[in-house]
Parts: C-alpha cells; structure tokens; sequence
C-alpha cells in the first residue's frame, strides 16, 4: 500500500502495510459535504453543455467537457493505471483549454473547480492526488488562484470541526492535503490547534472504544499526527519546547501515541507508524541536545535502554515520579505490559527518523561524552539482538548506517574507534552478523548483506582515521569463509563485503576453490543471488585494477585478461548437463560478464564451435546476453547458419532459447525481420505440441512478446505514416496530429480491416474457440475463454448463444468430470456473451418474471433450479443421478457463474436488487447444505444428528458397503452381479466420484461465497445473513469431520480457509466468532473419548483446524494459534488411560496429528517456530509410549518438523549436502534444542558402551534424532571449542559401538556436519589411531561403527578438498598397520567391508606394497568365496555378499585405474569363475561405473561377457542375472570401436552364432519380461553383420521390432526398439541405399516405418531416442551405435525428424513399391460414419472414455503432413508401372467409400435443427480425425483419377464419378465445414498444406 505508507517512505522506512488496509478506512461516513464527486460531475456536465448553447462560450465548453469526460471515467474507474491515464488526459485536455478559461465568469468557472476539488477530496490514491494536484494548481494561474484558494478553504473546514473527532475518511483527505497539496497545507498550517484539537478528541474516543473496526481509524489517525509533525516543524516547535496555551492539546496527543506504542492490543503497523511520528517530533527539537534529552527521558520512562545513562539520571526523574520530560511537555508514564515490541518501533523510528545532530550530540548532564547513538540505541539494540525477527535485523542495519552518517562527529568527541580490533562491540556485532547470516526469517538478507558492507565500512574509515595499517578483521573474515561449506549461504555476504578492502587477486590466491564453489552455488537455487553478487563484484573490482595498469588499455585485452582466470569456468557452466547449472549460469553470470567485459563475447562464441546440445543452448544464451546488452541481433553468415540448427533441436531448452532469441527484443517496436519471421513460421507449427507444460507456458510467452513487437512496430510504422501525411498536408503540428491520429490498437485495427487483413472475430473463429471451450484441459478452456470475454463482441448470435446453452447444459449433466467441468465454463460464458433479450428467451422461467428483475439472477436461479431437480433425483435413486444427472456439474457452473462474473457482483451492490440477492444466497446456501447433507449422509449408511456426535469420517469398509447397498437397490435385477472382482465397478466410481467431487465443489463454493460476496456492502445491508453464514460454517464443518477422500478434504480446506479468513477479517465481531466456535468445537471433539478404530483418525479433521488459524490476520499475533496449539500440546501429553485400547483411536493420537497438519502447512509461515522446542519435546516423550499409534503419529510429527526447521530438499539427487542449515544456525535459532537432543544422545551413548554394552537396550528416540543430525549441513569453522560442536562429539563416537546396525550407520553420517573442516584430520587421525592392532581386545560393534565414521568423515574431506598430503599420509598410514582387519584373521564381513571402503578412498595416498598387499589379500577372498566358519556355525555370514560385491568393485576399479592388461584379465577370471555375488558386482559396476572410468579398451572382457551370456542363455540362468548380462553387453558391444574391425566381427562370427539365434529365440517368447525382451532387442542387431547369412536373422528382428512399435506394445518394449534404432538402424538404411537387393530395400522401408510410429509416441524418452535414429539417418551419417553422435550431427527434435525422415524415405527409397504403402499406412483409419453415429448416441455416458492407444500423436497435424509426400510419390507412379500397381490396387479399396462418406458429411452438417450436435462435434476429437483423413483421402483419390484420366486408363471396378466431381463435393465440404469452426490446413485443388 504505497499510498498508506508514503510518510514512512519519506521518513526512510518502509512500513509493512496490509493492502487494502486503508480501504475500509475510507467507508466511515465523514462530514456531509453538498454533494460527491459523481453527483458534481454531473451538475457540471449539464451546466456546461447548456452553456455550449451560447455562440461565444463553444469551443471553451466542448475542451472542457472533454475535461470532464475524463473525469468521469477517473470516478468510474477501477484499474489504478487507468485512473491515472484518465488524469493525465484530462490534464493535457485543460492544457489545450487553458486559454479559454479566463474568458469564463466566475459562476461558470465555478463548477469545473468544485468538480476537481471533489475528485481530490474523495481519492485515497497518493498518485492520483498528485495528478488532480496538477490540474488545481493549472486552475489557479492567472486571477483564478483567490478563488480555487477560497473554494478550498471551504472543503478543508468541512473536514474538522472543533474538539470533535474526525472520522477515518476525513483524516485521510487531511493526510493527502497536507502532505501533496500546496494550497491544503497552507490551509492547516493556518488552522493547526484546531486540527490538533479534534486529533486529540479523536484518540480519546479510540482509547475508550478498542474494538476491531477501529484499528483502521487508529492508524490513519496515527498516519495524520506524522504528517503534521514533518510538514510543519515551525508550528510545532513552540508548542513543544517553549510552552504555549495550546501546548496540553500536544501533550494528550504526545500520550496517545506513548500509549499507541506500548499497547499489546494495538495493531503492529499502527505502533510502527506511531514509533516514527514520536521520532519526527523529536525532530522539531530547538536545539540537538534538547531532542536527545527528550529520548533519553522517553527510555528512561519507559525502561527499554537498560543503559547506565538512564540509570544515572534517576536522582533527576525522582522529582516528577511516573513521568518524563519531552520539552515543556510533560508525559505520564502510560500503564503497560511489555511484549518487546515497544523497544523495536521506538528504536526504529528514532534510527530511521531523527537528525543526525540528535543523535550524535553529547548528551546534557553527562559526565562522560555520551551519545543517544552509542550510549542509548546501542544498549537497545544489543538486547534485540538476543532474539531477532525481521524489524530486529532492520534495527540493527538502520544503527550501522547511523553510526556510518555520524563517524565524523563521534570522532571529535570521543576521540577513539567505535570498533577497536577486539573490543567487545565489534566482537558483539560480528558475532551477531555471523550466526544470523543464514536465518531463515523472511526478507533479512538484504539486511544481513548490507550490514557486512557498513561494518567493514566503518572499519576501514576508522583504520584509515586512526592510521592503523595492520586491519587483520579482513584476514578473519576471508580465512573463516575459505573454511565453511560452500553450502552455507553465511559465507558469500562477508566475501563480497571484504573483496574490495583485500583485493580480487589476494582473495583469489588464498581461495583457490572459489570459481568451483560458484558453480555450486548456481547449482543450488537460493544461492545464485549470493553467486551472482559475488561474480560481479570480482568482476568489477578486476577491470578496475587491469584498467589501471596503464592508461587506455584495449578492451581486448581486458578480455583476455578475463578469460585466463573465467573462461574454463563460465564455459562448463554454459554447458553442464545439469539444466539448473546451465540456466542460472546464463541468467546470473553471462549479462554481468558481456556488461563488464565487452570484448569477452568473441572469446565465448569461439569457445561454442560443436554442435553438441549443451553447446548450442551455451551459444544461444550467448546470443540473447549479448542482444540484451547490444539491443542489435547478430546477422553473421555463421549465425544464420547455425540458428536454425538451434530452433529444431532434440532439446527443448535449446529451443526455447532460440525462440528467446528470435522473438524477445530490446524494444517493443523492433519489427520482426523477415528472417526472424521465416523461422518463426517454420519452427512454432513443429513446436505446438510438446507435452511440458513449462515448455508450452514459456512458448505462449514468447508468442505474446513477438505479438507485441508486430503491434508495436505496426503502430510506430503507422503513425510515422500518418505524420509524415500531415507535412506534407502542411496542416497540424506533427506531434499533435500524431497522438490525435493513430493512438491506440483500435486505429491500426481500423486500418487492417480496411486493407481486407483482418477478420479475427468471424463466426468460424468463434467456433472454433467454442470447440477449446470443450476440451478436457483447463489450460485450453482458461485461454479459449479468456479470448471470447475479452476481446470478442459483447454478444454471441442468438443461434450460436441457443446452441451452446444446449451444449452447455448437456455437458453439465456428463458425470466426466472434465466434461462437467467445460459445462461450467460454457455457462459461465454465455452468461458473460449473450445479449439479454436472448437470454431472456433461452431460460425456460424468464419469461413470466417482472421487467426490473435482474437477467444474472434470473441465469443463476435457472442453474439453482437444475440443482434442486438434480438433488432430487439423487435422493430418489443415487446410482441413477450420477448416471444422467450428477450434482458437480451444476455447482460448479453456479460457482463460476457467481464467483468469476464481475457485473453479476456489481448487479448485487444496486440497492433494488439487494433483497432479491439476499433471498437467492440464503436458498443457494440451503441447497449446497442439503446436498452436503445427502452425499455424506449415503456414504456412511448413517449420519450424526449434531456436530457433538464423535468426528468419525466412515472407513471404507462402510463406505463399501453403502456404496454396494445403494447399487444393489439401483441396479437392474436382470444384470449379473460383479460383487468377485477385485477392481471398483463402473457403479462404485460413479458414485464416488458424484459425492467426492460434489463436496469439493461445495466447499469452493462456499468459500469463494464468503470470500467474495461479504466485503460487498449494499447499502441494504449485508448479502449473507448471520444464520446463512451459520449454515455454511456448519457444512464445512460436517464435511471435514466425516471426510476421508483427499481430493475433497483439499478442495473443501481451500474454500474454508477462505471463509475463515473473510470472517476473522470482517469488522462484525459476531461473523469473527463463528470460527473461534469451530475451533472450540474442533478441541471439544478432539478431546472426547472415541469407540471408532484407529482407521479413521486422519481424514479431513486436522484440516479443520489448519484452516481456521490459516485464516488469521498474519500481522497481528494470531491468539487462535496460541490457544490451538497449547491445548494440542497438553493433550497430546496426557498419558494414557489405565485401559486405554490399541484399537481405539485415542485423543492423544489426534492431536499429534493436528499437531504435524499446522506444522506442515505453508500458510502459517514463521507463526510456527515458537512452538518447535515443545513440539521436539513431545515428539521424544511419545516416542516412548507403549502405544504403536502414538510412536507412528510422533514419527510424522517429527519429519514435518524436520522439513520446517532443515527446508526441503533443494536438489534432485539423494545426497544432503545442499539441504538444511549449520548446526550453529540452528542452535542459535532454538537455543534449547540443543540440550535436548544432547541428553538423549547421552542416555542413549551411556546404554550403548556401559557395563552392559553388546545387549538390545532400545532407545526410541535414538534414529529419529541421528537422522535429524545427519540432515545439517557442515558446520561452521572456528567454533570447534564451543558447546555447539564439541559437546555432540563424545556421544556420537561412543555410539560406534551401538548393538544395531543402523544405529551405527546414522552415527556416522551424523558425525559429519558436527565436525568442523579445520578438524577433519585430528578426528580422522584420532579416529583411525584407535583401531586395534592384531592382538588388540576388540568389540566388533565398535570396531564396525569406528570405521564407518572413518569413512563417512574421510568422504566429507576429500570431496571438501581440506585435507593437506601430509595429514593424509599420516592417516593412511594408521589404516596400513590395520590391514588384518581386511585378512580372514578378522573374520566378520562386515568389518572388512567397512575397511575396505575407507582404504579405497585413500588408495592414492599408501605405499605401492600396501596397494599390493590389498590386492592380493581381496583377489584371495574372492578367489576362495566359500567362508571359514567355526563348527557348528551357520554357513551363512551376514555381510559375505556385500563384502565378495565391494571386493570385486575394488579390483575393477584398481583395472580401470591402471590400465594393466593382467589387471583386467583377473576382472574377466572372476567372471568367469566367480560366485553369483561377484558376477553381479561386476556386472553392475561395468553398466553403471565403466563409462566413468573408461574400462572399453579390452576386447577380452567383451568377448568374456558374450561367451558367459551364451551359457546363461543355454542354461536357463535366473532372470536378474540374465539381465545383467545383457545390460553389460549391451552397454559395451554398443561402443564404436568394439564394432569396426573386421577381425572382431570374424571372432563374433565364430563364437557367437548360436547366441544370435538363441536371442531371436528370446525375443519371440511371450513369457518373459518386457525389460528382458527390451535388452535383448537392443543387443540382437549389434552381434549382427552386413553378411548374406545374417540376413535372415535381420529380417526376423526387424520383422519384431515392427510388431512391438505398437502403441498397444508396453513402454518398456518401445523403448528397447528406439535404443535397438538408434544403435543399429541407421546402418541397415545406409547399407539399404547403397544395394540394389529389393528384399533389404523393403526392409529398410519397414524401419523406417517403425521410426515414424516411435517419433510420435506418448513416451517423450522414446521420442527422443527415435530422434537420435532420425537425426543420424537425415543428416546423411553412419549410425555409431550406443555413442552419442558427433559434433557435427545436431540431435533433432521428434517432429523436424519427422519430417527429415520423410524426405529421406522420399529422396532414397521413393523407387521402391513398397513406398507408398508404408506411407499411406499411417493415415487415420476412424470411419466418419461411426464417430458421427458415436455422437448421436442417446443414453447413458460411461464415467471414462476409452482411452486413446497414444494420447500424444496428432493424427490431424500428421494427416496434413503427409499429404504432400504421398502425392509425390504419387507423381513418380506416372513413370513407373512397379510404383503405380499398389497405389492402383489401395484406390480400388478405398476409393468408393470417400465419395459416399464425403456426401453423409455434407448432409450431417448441413441440417439446420443440430446446432447444439454441431457444437459437440466441433469439440469432438475423433470428428475431426475422421474428417482430416477423409479430405486427405479425397485428395488422394481426385489426383489419382486425374492420373488415370491424363493416361487414358480404364476406370477403376466400383469407381462412377471423376475426379473432377470429386474436388467439387469435397470443396464444398470444406467450406461446410469452415462455416461450423471446423477449419483444415488442406488445399484440396492442389493438395498441400495451406498454411
């Protein structure tokens, strides 16, 4: 509320204002005034239109009516930007009439200034005042000044009247006047004891009545008192500070505001406001130290400094007890009871407000040189700093800034730093800023980050004044950021503060990881505003220096300057495979980059020659940064080469950027190039249907941004037209004339119209918008109406209107819901788009009502009307009404209708038709009520009489079983019964679906009702009685209690939270109380006992009491919450009865529920964190409960909680390291759970390692809290001896040797956010040396858990790089004396295994013996896998597989890491002679780990795996083995080199020709597995070769591949024949091309038939690997199966491979006759009969369509696009008898049958009784497939004949008509069609596509 808060702006604070907050402010009635500003626009257009009459005053009253006009529109207006616009045009109106208006008398100049001074009295709009400020002060030139000057003394006096109270409206004008108005202030300033006189009569009144409604009029009044005392210090000062007759009327004023600010009741931004008005009286101090001795007294009064200065004047204050001293006034201590918040509005103010020379002068009577700044609002501010919020952290930014202002005039009477190295204030402040930097209160970044920069600052100031050169506070600060995690966001604010001091070169050396760290940082999503700052800083501070070197160094060079140190960086992160990465690079990094080093843009498009996907999004961003910048757009030859490349890649963010590029443009006015708009036009057809919904969102952006430039350009081009017209008319200035001519859209769309170019709003479209109205997406229909509302004639043809009203009606009775759904917008539509009078005739009782009554209300009881028939049906026969007419339809057309039509609301404020609203929203309540009533009440068998009945929604088995009574009783006795199937009927769903989506609706409805309906206010009183409200409050509460289906507990949480909030909001204390009676309701319920099982708990009964607190005002202190959340607490801490029954749900229970509902819920925000250590705590008390409910509900309790205080994962992958906050930033935020968490780790470490360690002593509470730990990011640096992480140490390494293995692994991730970076090595050696040597006593738990620790520590290091060579030597070298731990000496598996992985990360770091002794000991163990047991053991040992599985990684990745051939021969020996165990690791490790570490160098592990398939496949081995292996084969025979030599195809010929035929084999089996048929599909054709004898076994698997391209095939198989394409198809085709062989040829063909079904399947994965086949296959090179093409082959997408490979089929194979069948084969085969018939069709509706095999493909789009390749192929067959032969045979099928279904089509649509039919089927999908392939068929068929006809070839058997007559039935078929909106892009008389 910018107007609200403009004194606080002024004042240098922005105070946090509600919207709207003044609004209600304004409705208080002021002082009668003669007549508003409507009824004065009025009276003045009448005067001056008959004034116009007389010959001398026209022209002057024809400008001022245009005056007027404007006005009025003003008055009328709604939208502020409107507003405004009106202003100004009424401004430059008066201008053009100005000269006329001195020719008026003073009776008919009169009424224009009455006119504007009335706008200017009622506007509540600071900006619009400003404006009709302008207009006054035009009115005043010449002699009119003593007349606008009289007139508005009489408006001012109107407002106040002596000693009385002014009313909210009055002192809102007064604030505007006096703060905008120069004649206004003047006025009070002349009138300021009597305007002072009725402020103070006006907080006496608010004082006495403290109600709700009067916090508005407190805060104006307070807003009032502000503007006085800073527009007029002159008149205020005597009153204060010298004493005069009218100085008591100050002091009451000076006491109401005492009393604002202490006042607990009072509204926080009242007290704020109230805060700053005392700081600007103090400004109106005579003399500095008189307005310092006047806070001084103010804090002493009120006790909030605790300073030794307010103690010292005691003696002083004793003479005057309980009162202060505030000039000559004298203010009596109010009565209080303080919440803190007195101290942070006061200090607030006076830091925000107060003149620098108050606040720095020495203080009176002081014997020290004390200051308010440092000896008064310091002690204030360090005690906010004990418990911040925000207006803490702007506290304590606004004293830093002060103190900055004030340095010098400290300085020279103190004479010392303020911030001496290591004095207690700077280690105060510091440490401050330190443990807050990562705080998760809202907006305290900006505070956080400024307050770094104005430390050092003063810092630095001080060093340089005291001549201190040492300054080590910047080494502190750099040195503690290089040792915190990079995760920590505490860590950017200081580094960018202190670069400047240190330099960016100093900071780059000792930081060396910096620019990695930023990468990180851009990976993560709320650090890239710290990276992005970070970046620009260095960047700036690094051309500063290089610039400096010498003088006028080239940009170039600075360039490459740039690109030594940022290059390598900038590029990897333009190019990452992470999208996050490479998308924040762009937007953060790049602009800042272009910006500060120009020349750095030829360095980065040379660095993005490939043509790889990450680097053309790279060089696309490039290009967009640098036309952002440059505002031209590069046309280089290379550029406009390459672009295309970008817009039709594989990868959509390679293709938004292009669009980017090609439609965004610094200017709006930019036209469109002709190249822009050629690519534009080829690229956003293939771009329509991309199934993200991101992507189709940033499209439809883009498309407005180009629309925009097309208009804005058209207009710039126009009014240059027509100025440029104009001179050479030689008539009007061109300036005038051009704002006159071409203004607006409405004249360039005059101009299109004129040129024959615009038809936009034709029946055709309109039908067609009509049709996305149906569609089954909200997207679509939003847009579609959107359209219609906005911009299409006002009414709809009454044919059209009638029509869609059947439609709609229809369409609303459908129990789909989508098609319920389109219904309700149809209705809501035509209610918007119809004229009244036909309107009037479509409503069937509209026609007997009265001539006033109201068409929207007669519309809305219609629909009210089909409600009440519907809901007696239902109550009839229940299976029947959701059948034919379910409920959820008509309520959501009633919600829509009432709710989202803006004249339906400004039909309800015309006062005769008040009542009539009243009555309808009473019966429209009543309806929905006993609608919620039935459907519950069905679905329980039973319903409870009153809400005191137990809340127990039904299980569902009740709901089962009521469902199945209500079928058994509505079905057909004659049907047979489905009671044995174990999937829901058709009848369950229907009914579940009527009832679930009826009551969501209800609850939508309800809430939008209260939400939209009770802010009006008729003049007839309110629209919805107390006892309807009543009623409504009473359904909410009926559904959450006995609702269980989530859907409907959502839908019916977000209408109540509306209807909460409008209550809690709404001035009427008795519609306040009706949610506070719910919650007492609520907590009465939740604490009755229960005899329902446990089953039932959850349901929507926790929702109940989130929405009520939800609803409360966030800016006040929430009491509801309080209360809510106390009573959950003590409840859920009562133990349980004596009796207590785990199967009854028990009250306990409950309430942690509720418990974990608030604390997951967003809407409270921050409202929660007061109560998070009581939450912990009763989470670790019933985690003890024998009862499992309990435990279960405080485990779900405790993850919301978790979620709350550590944030949601911030990352896609499983690791932790970017979640959460440090251990220090939490434990400062929540001091106590520290102790907490720490004595249960005590208790728990105590049981683990006391006297009886080794035996199960369960902790309950132990997992939960390591899990929680574990979950903190790494800690900070330098706080390693403090509580904070020493203290969890000790526990945690003791927890080592917990008896349970989960424990100990949670231990040790534990362990490592508590652990700092600088104690990584003493830990890790501490930890390392405490392993036993052999002989040691050992405990296995312990010695387990020691070295997962090891482990989990060691990994944090590495991979935080801190670790120095010489500590990791030095830990290396403990873990190599303890190599028995690895040796059978130490027989536990899980042991070694532990060992194994901490020595793996080490492996650098030891001796060359000891790598060898590791080998030799693991290649042992799983050389000899059968384990040493002791007689009598189990011969199974926990941990052997995992041990023999981690070996074998171990030994594959020692191979890969040295390369050494007798290495990798021990890999393949373990393959061959391994157990199962050590198969599946390498098998593993080679599909998941071999890409990484590059083991595809030896052709023996390849020719090992495919022998040892051979023999599982012989066999029979198990299924998950058997996949491993054909993954492992798969991934390595893909890879280029494996498959080029001639020798290994000879060896594979050798060895492996029954392992071919035994995969075909495999493939041919139905009973195995799709993912085992998908691997062996994909493997089958690289073990083939180009030789005559594979090809039977290549026609076989093509023969598979065909049939499982299906639709109808499962995913997985589709999948396998795209990856099986792209690896080997591509070398069939080529293989194809190049042979004259026919059967290879057709083969080749049926490929490529496969790709062009692949190419449009609903999966986007197996889009994208057909893309890969078609991007190979188009771009003319040779498949490299299983490796990623090469630089040069840009990766398509789906439809631009599409096409190319249509081409290609064209251009290679267009010869053969197979062609046009494999082609013609993909037109639609849906019969237009059947769909039209499926139309027709009567009766009952199916809940669920069937759906289609492949929702994605566009069998219309796809139709039209293969047209055109068809007919040339047809062209061809004109030469070539083997071509024309199948095409003549496909016509003598085909042919006849397009003939007569063109004629049915013609006569369907042509009856002129099926309009709404029409309707439906231009909505019907299946319609217009059948029609687009029949048309594409007549295309066909037409060239044909004319083929036939040309060659003088007989006609064709069954064929009557030519082809002439064809194109004649089909021509007008289509016009038919256009005429209906069913628009095709086919030209029929040339047959391609007519876009």
């Amino acid at each position: 509320m910018a107007e609200a808060s403009s004194c606080l702006l002024h004042a240098g604070v922005v105070a946090d204002v509600p919207r709207g907050f003044l609004r209600s402010a304004l409705a208080f009635p002021g002082p009668a005034r003669t007549m508003s500003a409507e009824q004065e626009l009025e009276s003045c257009l009448r005067h001056y239109k008959a004034l116009g009459q007389e010959e001398g005053a026209k022209s002057t009253c024809q400008a001022l009516l245009l005056v007027l006009e404007k006005l009025k529109q003003f008055a009328g207006g709604s939208v502020k930007r409107c507003r405004e616009k009106n202003l100004e045009e009424a401004f430059q109106q008066l201008v053009q009439a100005s000269k006329g208006l001195g020719e008026l008398s003073r009776e008919d100049f009169l009424p224009l200034l009455r006119c504007v001074l009335a706008c200017q009295m009622e506007t509540a709009s600071s900006s619009a005042f400003h404006r009709l400020e302008k207009i006054v002060a035009k009115l005043s030139e010449g002699n009119n000044r003593s007349l606008v000057t009289e007139q508005l003394n009489r408006c001012m006096a109107s407002l106040a009247e002596d000693e009385e109270p002014m009313p909210p409206g009055s002192l809102q004008t007064v604030c505007m006047f006096v703060e905008g108005g120069v004649l206004g202030r003047f006025y009070w300033r002349s009138n300021l004891v009597p305007l002072l006189r009725c402020i103070a009569a006006t907080f006496d009144v608010i004082s006495q009545d403290q109600v709700a409604g009067n916090e508005e009029w407190h805060y104006v009044t307070v807003k009032v008192c502000l503007q006085l005392f800073k527009w007029m210090p002159e008149e205020i000062l005597p009153l204060v500070w010298e004493g005069t007759e009218n100085s008591k009327t100050l002091q009451r004023i000076l006491s109401s505001l005492l009393q604002s600010i202490m006042g607990k009741e009072t509204c926080k931004d009242t007290r704020l406001l109230a805060a700053t008005a005392v700081s600007m009286l103090v400004n109106t101090a005579p003399e500095p130290q008189r307005g310092a001795m006047a806070v001084l007294g103010l804090y002493q009064l009120l006790d909030l400094s605790g300073c030794s200065i307010a103690q010292r004047q005691d003696a002083k204050a004793a003479s005057h007890p309980g009162e202060s001293c505030f000039g000559t006034l004298r203010v009596p201590r109010p009565p209080w009871s303080p919440d803190g918040l007195e101290r942070v509005v006061l200090t607030r103010g006076l830091l925000a407000c107060c003149k620098k020379e108050i606040l720095s002068c020495r203080l009176n009577d002081t014997t020290q040189e004390a200051c308010l700044l440092l000896d008064v609002l310091f002690p204030a501010v360090s005690v906010l700093m004990e418990e911040p919020d925000y207006y803490c952290f702007q506290v304590f930014s606004l004293w830093l800034r002060r103190v900055r202002e004030s340095l010098e005039e400290i300085w020279e009477r103190k004479r010392s730093r303020v911030l001496a190295d290591q004095s207690t204030p700077l280690e105060r402040l510091t440490q401050f800023l330190w443990n807050n930097a990562e705080s998760p209160v809202e907006r305290v970044s900006d505070f956080i980050h400024s307050s770094f920069q104005l430390l050092l600052e003063i810092y630095s100031l001080e060093c340089d004044r005291f001549e201190d050169l040492e300054r080590p506070l910047y080494g502190q600060f750099l040195q503690r950021v290089i040792l915190m995690p990079w995760q920590a966001r505490a860590r950017y604010f200081p580094l960018i503060s202190v670069l400047p001091y240190l330099g960016p070169e100093k900071v780059l050396d000792a930081y060396r990881d910096l620019p990695q760290h930023l990468l990180n940082c851009l990976s993560t999503n709320h650090l890239c505003p710290a990276a992005s700052d970070l970046y620009k800083t260095i960047l700036q501070l690094q051309r500063k220096v290089w610039a400096e070197r010498r003088e006028q160094v080239p940009e170039e060079e600075l360039a490459q300057d740039w690109g030594r140190c940022w290059l390598a960086v900038l590029s990897s992160a333009l190019t990452s495979p992470s999208p996050s990465l490479q998308s924040n690079a762009s937007t953060y990094l790049l602009g800042w980059t272009l910006r500060v080093f120009p020349a750095s843009y030829s360095l980065l498009d040379e660095s993005f020659k490939s043509r790889e996907p990450s680097t053309l999004r790279a060089w696309v961003a490039l290009l967009n940064a640098q036309r952002t910048i440059s505002g031209a757009f590069p046309s280089n030859a290379e550029t406009l080469q390459k672009l295309p490349s970008c817009l039709f890649s594989m990868e959509d963010n390679v293709r938004l950027a292009a669009l980017s590029l090609l439609c965004s443009a610094p200017r709006t006015n930019q036209a469109l190039s002709e190249m822009e708009a050629r690519l534009l036009k080829e690229a956003l057809p293939l771009s329509l249907n991309c199934d993200s919904s991101s992507f189709r969102q940033f499209l439809q952006t883009m498309v407005k941004k180009a629309l925009v430039r097309l208009r804005d350009s058209s207009l710039a081009l126009l009014r240059k037209q027509e100025s440029d017209k104009k001179e050479r008319c030689g008539g009007k200035d061109p300036e005038t004339a051009l704002g006159q001519a071409v203004g607006n859209m409405a004249a360039l769309l005059s101009w299109a119209r004129s040129k024959g170019c615009w038809d936009f709003f034709s029946r055709s479209n309109t039908l067609a918008l009509l049709s996305c109205l149906q569609d089954s997406t909200n997207e679509i229909r939003d847009l579609a109406s959107e359209l219609l509302v906005r911009y299409f004639p006002p009414a709809f043809p009454e044919s059209i209107a009638v029509a869609l009203f059947e439609r709609a009606q229809e369409a609303m009775c459908s129990p789909r819901v989508p098609e319920a759904e389109a219904g309700a917008v149809l209705m809501k539509t035509i209610l918007q788009k119809t004229d009244n009078l036909v309107l009037k005739r479509m409503l069937p009782g509209a026609k007997e009502d009265p001539p006033g009554t109201c068409l929207y209300q007669a519309f809305l009881n219609h629909l009210l009307g089909e409600l009440r028939t519907h809901f007696t049906r239902a109550g009839h026969d229940l299976l029947l009404a959701a059948h034919t007419s379910p409920i959820h339809g008509v309520i959501s057309a009633l919600r829509q209708c009432l709710l989202e039509v803006p004249e339906v609301a400004t039909s309800m404020l015309k006062p005769e038709q008040a009542e009539s609203w009243r009555l309808f929203l009473s019966s429209l309540v009543n309806a929905v009520r006993d609608v919620s009533n039935l459907l519950l009440g069905v679905l329980q068998s039973k319903r409870p009489s009153s809400l005191d009945q137990q809340a127990a929604a039904p299980s569902f088995a009740d709901m089962g079983n009521a469902i199945s009574f209500l079928i058994h009783v509505g079905k057909d006795p004659g049907l047979p019964n489905e009671d044995d199937s174990v999937l829901l009927s058709e009848e369950h769903s229907l009914i579940l679906t009527c009832c679930w989506v009826s009551v969501k609706e209800i609850g939508l409805l309800l809430g939008g009702l209260a939400e939209k309906i009770l802010p009006l206010a008729p003049p007839a009183g309110c629209l919805l009685p107390l006892q309807v409200v009543k009623m409504a409050a009473e359904a909410f509460q009926e559904i959450l209690l006995t609702c269980r289906h989530w859907g409907a507990v959502e839908g019916c949480s977000l209408g109540f939270t509306k209807f909460s909030a409008a209550l809690l909001s709404h001035p009427d204390p008795e519609l306040q109380d009706i949610p506070k009676t719910a919650l007492e309701q609520g907590l009465a319920l939740l604490s009755s006992p229960r005899n329902c099982s446990i089953t039932r708990r959850a349901a929507g009964f926790p929702m109940l009491f989130l929405c009520i607190v939800v609803g409360e005002d966030p800016s006040k202190t929430r009491p509801l919450l309080a209360n809510c959340v106390q009573r959950l607490l003590a409840l859920a801490g009562e133990p349980l009865p004596v009796d207590w029954d785990q199967t009854v749900d028990l009250p306990q229970v409950s309430a942690l529920h509720v418990l974990q509902t608030l604390v997951r819920g967003s809407g409270l925000g921050t409202a929660l964190n007061q109560y998070v250590t009581p939450m912990v705590v009763l989470f670790l008390e019933a985690l003890r409960s024998p009862s499992w409910a309990m435990r279960n509900a405080a485990i779900q309790l405790f993850g919301a909680l978790t979620v709350r205080l550590l944030g949601r994962t911030r990352s896609w992958d499983d690791g932790c390291d970017q979640d959460g906050v440090s251990p220090e930033a939490l434990f400062t935020r929540y001091p106590q759970l520290r102790s907490i968490l720490l004595k249960e780790l005590a208790v728990a470490a105590e049981e683990s390692t006391g006297p009886q360690r080794g035996r199960f002593r369960l902790c309950p509470s132990l997992y939960a809290i390591l899990t929680f730990l574990a979950k903190l990011q790494p800690g900070g640096t330098d706080t390693w001896n403090s509580d904070t992480n020493a203290c969890f140490l000790e526990p945690l390494v003791r927890l080592s040797g917990n008896p349970i293995h989960a424990v100990r692994v949670m231990a040790a991730k534990a362990l490592v956010p508590l652990v700092p970076a600088t104690e990584y090595g003493g830990v890790l050696f501490r930890l390392a040396s405490g392993l036993p040597l052999p002989g040691d006593a050992l405990c296995h738990n312990a010695l387990h858990g020691r070295l997962l620790q090891i482990h989990a520590v060691l990994a944090q290091a590495l991979n935080a790089n801190c670790l120095p060579p010489d500590v990791l030597f030095s830990i290396a070298g403990q873990l190599e004396d303890r190599l028995w731990l690895l040796t059978p000496t130490q027989p536990c598996p899980l042991v070694r295994t532990a060992y194994l992985q901490a020595v793996s990360l080490l492996i650098g770091s030891c001796s060359r013996d000891f790598k060898q002794r590791v080998r030799e000991v693991v290649s042992s163990e799983l050389a000899n896998s059968e384990p040493l047991v002791k007689p009598g053991a189990s011969q199974v040992q926990i941990g052997s597989a995992t041990f023999c599985q981690h070996a074998a990684c171990f030994l594959c990745h020692e191979a890969a890491r040295s390369g050494a051939p007798e290495r990798i021969g021990e890999v393949c020996l373990l393959l061959q002679r391994g157990n199962v165990d050590v198969q599946v690791a390498i098998l593993t490790w080679v599909t998941e780990k071999e890409e990484e570490n590059c083991l595809n160098s030896s052709q023996e592990l390849q020719m090992v795996l495919l022998e040892k398939l051979g023999q599982k496949l012989k066999e029979g081995a198990n299924n998950v083995l058997l996949k491993l292996y054909l993954e492992a084969c798969v991934h390595l025979c893909s890879k280029l080199r494996f498959r080029s030599p001639a020798s290994s195809h000879e060896l594979r010929g050798a060895v492996l020709a029954e392992t071919k035929r035994d995969l075909l084999s495999m493939v041919g089996n139905d009973d195995l597995s799709p993912e085992l048929l998908g691997h062996a599909l994909c493997l089958t054709p690289l073990l083939l070769t180009p030789s005559h004898e594979d090809y039977p076994l290549l026609e076989q698997w093509c023969a598979v591949i065909d049939q499982c391209s299906n639709p109808l095939s499962s995913e997985v198989l589709r999948m396998a024949v795209a990856k099986s394409l792209r690896m080997s198809g591509a070398d069939v085709l080529w293989r194809a091309q190049e042979s004259s062989r026919s059967p290879l040829r057709a083969l080749a063909l049926r490929l490529i038939g496969v790709a062009v079904c692949l190419l449009q399947d609903e999966d986007q994965e197996v889009r994208h690997e057909a893309s890969i086949f078609a991007s190979l296959v188009a771009q003319g090179r040779q498949a490299a199966s299983g490796l990623p093409p090469q630089s040069g082959c840009i990766l398509l997408q789906s439809n631009k491979g599409l096409v190319l490979l249509l081409q290609f089929l064209l251009e290679k194979f267009g010869d053969c006759p197979e062609a046009f069948a494999s082609l013609v084969c993909h037109l639609p085969s849906v019969d237009l009969g059947d769909a039209l018939a499926e139309l027709e069709a009567k009766g009952v509706v199916s809940l669920y369509k069937e759906d289609e095999p492949n929702v994605y493909a566009e069998p219309v789009i796809f139709s039209q696009t293969l047209l055109p390749f068809l007919l040339q192929l047809l062209g061809r067959a004109s030469t070539s008898l083997k071509l024309w032969v199948p095409m003549q045979d496909w016509l003598k099928a085909t042919g006849p049958g397009v003939f007569s279904s063109l004629h049915h089509c013609r006569l369907w649509w042509s009856q002129a009784d099926s309009a709404s039919l029409h309707l439906k089927a231009v909505g019907c999908p299946k319609v217009h497939v059948a029609i687009a392939a029949l048309l594409v068929k007549a295309v066909l068929v037409a060239s044909m004949l004319e083929l036939l006809e040309k060659t003088s070839q007989p006609n064709v058997e069954g064929i009557d008509f030519t082809a002439q007559k064809l194109r004649c039935v089909a021509l007008s078929t289509q016009k038919l069609l256009t005429q209906h909106g069913m628009t095709f892009a086919i030209n029929l008389e040339t047959g391609q596509d007519s876009f």
